[in-house]
């Protein structure tokens, strides 16, 4: 996977989610957790060495809980 432009992803997220995790997880706007989602993709690897790729898959993984109740 390549991460070409780490901060061009950190920018995106913060211009589309802010830059407050517990309102990200408040919302769990969909545009938001796609960001979020293309960061993990292209930049795995490199989350990894800096700690933050579990952090940030918990909060899609809340976000995707937290949709689905009383759903199927």
């Amino acid at each position: 996977m390549n991460c070409d432009n780490f901060t061009n992803y950190i920018n995106t997220i913060n211009n589309v989610c802010g830059e407050d995790v517990i309102i990200v997880m408040n919302n769990c706007n969909t545009y938001c957790l796609l960001s979020v989602v293309h960061l993990l993709n292209n930049c795995l690897d490199f989350l990894v060495n800096i700690k933050l790729d579990k952090e940030l898959e918990n909060i899609v993984e809340y976000c995707y809980n937290k949709n689905n109740i009383g759903g199927h």
